[in-house]
């Protein structure tokens, strides 16, 4: 993928600019909160009884996490 300076080998694993370094960064660093914020929900509806709701918070958290590791091993 390549956008003005932003370039990114994904057949390779690589990261090629300082931008796509950052935007590698920030891309880790939301699902690291999403993954988070994803746990807490489940936590909250098991505490509350929300079977349905648990199971589906604890599947995005687990979602999340998969993507995150394809991502830091090269895609």
């Amino acid at each position: 993928m390549s956008t003005g300076d932003l370039t990114i080998n994904a057949d390779e694993g690589q990261v090629a600019t300082p931008d796509a370094k950052h935007l590698l960064a920030a891309v880790l660093s939301k699902l690291d909160e999403t993954i988070e914020q994803s746990e807490e929900s489940a936590k909250t509806f098991e505490q509350h009884q929300m079977v349905a709701s648990q199971l589906t918070s604890e599947a995005m958290a687990q979602a999340y996490k998969n993507v995150k590791q394809w991502i830091l091993k090269g895609c």
